[in-house]
């Protein structure tokens, strides 16, 4: 929503969002997502028809029953051609940090690098696991998000949301270091913010608005 306002109570952490009015069309699908720290309404201006109304054709064709249209379908072949993936994918891991984290002494965001040029995805998921088995070891149970990042240059490196089933959660320095084993490591709080989820995803998912024109 644009021209839009916010106060906030530093000590109640409360965020109150004031936008203009916006007329929604009846023919408008509206959805609510009520989380931990804010309410978001989102609005589709053209539905999704009934997936009921098409059949599967050969190759990448579908039919639309209703017409009898032939619809063929373009796998992506680019960064670009797959932005409104990219989009979708960026809205539900920022539902999932939203409803899940709030900025909570038991909340912490890591971020996992590699001392050598580590480019193999299947083994940062490997030494991913490793990791957490042994943070779990020592830290007790341990829920998480994970995110592996892609650098330019195909360098990956990880970031990770931890949360405590305890009220707090102090990670050791050099222990948790030690633990991951791999190259250096950042250990800090997750924000009071309710937008610390955009900040979050949107940062690693590297979208690019100009891709879209």
């Amino acid at each position: 929503m644009s021209n839009s306002n916010t106060d906030s109570n530093k000590n109640n952490n409360v965020y109150i969002s004031r936008s203009l009015p916006i007329e929604i069309d009846d023919n408008q699908m509206s959805k609510v997502y009520i989380f931990k720290n804010k309410t978001t309404i989102t609005t589709t201006k053209n539905p999704m028809t009934s997936i009921g109304n098409y059949r599967k054709s050969t190759g990448n064709k579908t039919i639309d029953l209703t017409t009898g249209e032939c619809i063929e379908h373009r796998p992506p072949r680019s960064r670009r051609d797959n932005i409104a993936s990219i989009k979708r994918s960026c809205g539900y891991l920022m539902k999932l940090v939203d409803n899940n984290f709030e900025g909570l002494p038991n909340e912490k965001h890591l971020t996992l690098t590699y001392s050598n040029h580590e480019t193999d995805y299947q083994k940062v998921v490997h030494d991913f696991k490793c990791f957490m088995n042994r943070l779990r070891y020592t830290y007790g149970q341990l829920e998480y998000i994970r995110i592996v990042e892609v650098q330019q240059n195909k360098r990956l490196h990880l970031h990770v949301l931890v949360k405590s089933t305890t009220d707090t959660l102090f990670l050791d320095y050099s222990k948790v270091r030690a633990i991951w084993g791999h190259g250096r490591i950042r250990i800090e709080n997750v924000p009071s913010n309710p937008n610390f989820s955009s900040y979050f995803c949107m940062q690693f998912l590297n979208i690019d608005e100009s891709e879209e024109s």
